[in-house]
């Protein structure tokens, strides 16, 4: 008995031995492994996070030079006098940029002619009365201006009994190739330094540890941490030991009063500024306790239990184990994904139907900061013009930037009446996701809501990208199971703008007939284009493809394309058949790509009868249409240049074409853009009445259709030199 009790304990002390030299060694390749893990998760976090704010460098640097060139601020950096319409203009446009993005304090213009600073929170000031004195130092200090970055500044002053107080970094643009010296002009644009604690934020979560960017002057550009903004920190020991490494990145662990730190450090290259992420070694080592203690645990109790439960205490040993990596591993794929991205294919999967459990929403939601709630919902979907999109973007990195920065402008106007939240949808479209109260529905009075809100975004997002977005509101949904019908309702909704092609909003009631339309196609309208083709008959043609189009426009969407799609083949068989090697290069391919790049039936319309013109060559020719259309214009134009209301829109509307189709036209015919030729024939009218009566200036801005004096006294400068007032005053000096 006593050899068997001590052969149980030599084998269990045996087991034990073996047991535990197993766990130690497996405890520390885990306390290993933590620590490489974090120090590349850690890495790869500063990485994305400088990738960020480069791309915070690339817009900023955009905003300025795009304002320096702007011509309004370009007069007031660099002109030696400045009318008031100049200043005020200049002012507005400085407006624009700071209400349109919120990471923006403040902007000055330094013009070293006038000795005189305008700013987007005072008015002008010569530069001893201006409230920004470091500003002027720096404008001064030729060493800060030969090299193009951002200055972090502490801005403090008390303007009028109010008090600004903010850390900004600020970006100067001025021109280096005059090579004048005292500088001539400057742009200052002033970037809140939260922007950059923002963005880090959204890349490293906060744990226990602490992010520091400095910039090559080892100045502080972050809140973060123990060091205050713009403090130098030359002499902290990692400063130190990263500017003698002069390694892009790296990882090393030092001590800072007497704890031990693990260093992570990353290098922009773009901006010189380092990332620097400071984290506490007792950390890491508080996230292997539980595995250590676990050891302890099992070594005592498999001193204590017979050896037949060995093999069960080691299969529980590992499957915690086993936990543990995976949840590092999850974790660590968690932390490699921008949060940012996260959002928006979590609404983006709520969108496409592709959530499974909407049970977990609500919580995901408060992860990510998402404000929407499970109730009644209704999907506005803003659509982008494609060539207006080639114009402000040059590739796909500048569209998402695009749609990123429009998605945001839409969120914050609608957020002034409608919780919402917005997500790039693709094909360059943005979609809306919008709560509506329990007593709200797409009634008028929501309507007229969404339609003021688009008209708004309209106005911003044309000042600031040239782009006019169509909206379109389908279905509304009860929740969020419901979305993805609503979602799809919408995208059908908006397919209805090659109908309503001047409509800022379009809402599924305007299309609810067009949908529920059930069509059982006729030739008879296709029969007599046909025909009256094959006659040579224009004015025949030109009849029946009205009446075609007029029936079209009842149809659903895809009846519609379908009907299109038809009158083309027939027509093009037609023509080709009768008019031989003429019309050789026509076929229906060519003429389907055509029609899929208009987004108007009215410009689709005028491209059949310029074909049709041209073939039948008997009433008119497809330039002869054209060459009508324009003279009908100038016809109307020079009766009613006195009409305030006379616009593009308005003489497309009158003509029934489109007016994106007018302008295209108007342009190619005269050489002369539509709205230019508008102001230019309003200025020659004003100027023969200047010259022919005495009329006082205000009557004849009245009478030629220019209600605003100072558009007026900008329009007239602009076409003919010199102010109303000195024109006539020029003309009496030569008659006299």
């Amino acid at each position: 008995m006593m050899y068997f009790i001590r052969l149980m304990l030599s084998f269990l002390m045996l087991s034990m031995v073996v047991l535990a030299a197993s766990a130690v060694i497996i405890y520390r390749n885990y306390e290993s492994e933590t620590i490489l893990d974090y120090k590349n998760a850690s890495e790869q976090m500063l990485k994305q996070a400088v990738s960020g704010t480069d791309l915070i460098w690339d817009w900023a640097s955009m905003q300025a030079i795009e304002l320096y060139n702007n011509g309004y601020v370009f007069s007031a950096l660099y002109k030696s006098a400045l009318d008031p319409v100049e200043q005020m203009y200049a002012e507005t446009v400085l407006s624009y940029a700071l209400n349109s993005n919120p990471y923006i304090y403040s902007i000055y213009l330094y013009n070293g002619s006038m000795d005189r600073i305008f700013s987007t929170v005072t008015k002008g000031y010569s530069s001893e009365e201006f409230y920004d004195r470091e500003i002027l130092d720096i404008l001064r200090d030729e060493s800060l201006l030969n090299e193009y970055r951002f200055i972090p500044r502490k801005i403090s002053f008390v303007h009028y009994d109010k008090t600004y107080r903010e850390d900004v970094i600020s970006l100067i643009v001025t021109d280096p190739l005059t090579g004048k010296r005292p500088l001539t002009g400057a742009l200052v644009l002033n970037i809140k330094a939260t922007t950059i604690d923002s963005f880090l934020e959204s890349f490293i979560p906060e744990e226990s540890s602490y992010v520091v960017v400095y910039d090559k002057n080892d100045s502080v550009i972050t809140h973060g941490g123990p060091d205050p903004f713009n403090d130098r920190i030359s002499d902290v020991s990692y400063v130190r030991h990263i500017a003698a490494e002069k390694n892009a990145s790296g990882t090393f662990t030092q001590s800072i009063d007497g704890r031990k730190f693990l260093i992570t450090y990353v290098k922009s290259e773009k901006l010189n500024w380092h990332f620097v992420r400071v984290y506490p070694f007792n950390a890491l080592q508080e996230q292997t306790t539980g595995m250590r203690n676990l050891v302890v645990i099992i070594s005592l109790v498999v001193l204590l239990l017979a050896a037949c439960l060995s093999i069960w205490l080691a299969w529980n040993f590992y499957k915690p184990y086993d936990k543990a990596v995976e949840s590092l591993n999850t974790l660590k794929k968690e932390q490699q994904t921008n949060r940012g991205t996260l959002k928006q294919n979590l609404i983006r999967s709520l969108l496409q139907g592709e959530v499974s459990a909407y049970g977990d929403l609500t919580q995901r939601f408060q992860e990510f900061g998402i404000n929407l709630t499970d109730g009644p919902s209704i999907v506005l979907v803003l659509q982008l013009d494609s060539s207006e999109m080639q114009l402000a973007a040059s590739d796909e990195g500048d569209a998402a930037i695009v749609r990123f920065g429009i998605g945001n402008i839409a969120q914050e106007i609608i957020a002034e009446q409608h919780v919402n939240d917005t997500v790039d949808a693709g094909r360059n479209q943005i979609a809306c996701i919008i709560n509506l109260g329990s007593d709200q529905a797409t009634d008028d009075s929501f309507l007229k809501d969404m339609k003021d809100s688009i008209a708004k975004i309209r106005q911003y997002t044309e000042a600031y990208f040239g782009i006019a977005p169509i909206g379109a509101i389908g279905q509304p949904a009860v929740g969020f199971m419901d979305l993805p019908a609503a979602y799809r309702s919408t995208l059908d909704v908006l397919d209805y703008r090659i109908i309503h092609e001047q409509a800022m909003l379009i809402s599924i009631d305007q299309v609810a007939d067009n949908m529920a339309h059930a069509t059982i196609y006729t030739d008879e309208a296709e029969n007599d284009i046909v025909n009256s083709l094959k006659q040579r008959n224009y004015n025949a043609v030109r009849s029946s493809t009205a009446e075609f189009f007029n029936r079209i426009r009842q149809l659903s969407y895809d009846d519609l394309l379908m009907s299109i799609n038809r009158l083309a083949y027939v027509s093009i068989k037609t023509i080709t058949a009768m008019a031989g090697k003429r019309f050789a290069d026509l076929n229906y391919k060519s003429a389907c790509a055509r029609v899929e790049q208009m987004t108007a039936l009215r410009d689709i319309e005028s491209w059949f009868l310029e074909l049709f013109a041209a073939f039948t060559g008997i009433a008119e020719e497809a330039d002869t249409v054209r060459r009508r259309h324009v003279e009908r214009v100038l016809n109307i134009l020079n009766k009613e240049y006195g009409n305030p209301n006379l616009t593009s829109d308005d003489l497309a509307s009158r003509l029934g074409l489109s007016a994106n189709y007018l302008r295209e036209v108007f342009k190619e015919i005269t050489g002369t853009p539509l709205a230019g030729y508008i102001n230019e024939i309003r200025c020659n009218k004003a100027a023969d009445m200047l010259l022919r009566t005495s009329l006082p200036i205000a009557e004849i801005r009245t009478r030629v259709g220019l209600i605003n004096q100072n558009y007026f006294f900008t329009l007239f400068k602009k076409y003919k030199g010199c102010t109303p007032r000195q024109y006539r005053d020029q003309a009496r000096q030569i008659d006299g």
